[in-house]
């Protein structure tokens, strides 16, 4: 079995991923200015941005990763 896989194939699917969360990533920054107390917020952010660094380092795209 090859360790090796065509990340061509779900480059889409991993843009599409990391589009769709940016706009939520975004209003979140913008509501901690705000509140940046707000539990809620943060953890919903970090959710978000650790997903993008993991599919980030799956893709190895290791520079997005490490950022995100």
């Amino acid at each position: 079995m090859s360790n090796s896989f065509d990340k061509s194939a779900i480059l889409d699917s991993f843009l599409d991923e990391v589009t769709s969360y940016l706009p939520e990533i975004e209003a979140n920054l913008d509501r901690l200015q705000q509140r940046p107390d707000d539990a809620e917020t943060i953890e919903e952010t970090y959710r978000r941005t650790h997903t993008i660094a993991g599919s980030a380092a799956m893709m190895d795209f290791y520079a997005l990763a490490l950022v995100a």
